[in-house]
């Protein structure tokens, strides 16, 4: 069993959405996070909200907006985006897959 300490690093890099037709790139820089929308070509600085051994919950530093991310495995995740409090909005859970 891993230890839990870094397990977030498999979300590093880029995945890809069937559904909705795009990918996202995540990159770390020490506790600071990028979500990078390959296709529009912009950058979500996000920082973890919460975190177990298969979810993450990062919050959007501009604007509050919360995106859950529940580990399915290394190459496979499930990605929701939650509107902040006070806005009404999420959107539908979507599976992404690892790029190679």
């Amino acid at each position: 069993m891993e230890n839990f300490e870094g397990s977030d690093n498999w979300l590093i890099g880029s995945w890809y959405c069937k559904e909705w037709e795009t990918s996202y790139r995540f990159s770390k820089n020490d506790d600071e996070w990028i979500m990078t929308d390959e296709d529009l070509g912009f950058n979500k600085n996000i920082i973890i909200e919460s975190e177990d051994e298969n979810q993450i919950i990062f919050a959007s530093v501009k604007n509050g907006t919360r995106y859950i991310i529940e580990k399915v495995s290394n190459k496979e995740m499930k990605f929701q985006q939650v509107a902040k409090k006070g806005m009404l909005g999420m959107t539908n859970i979507a599976t992404f897959t690892k790029k190679k």
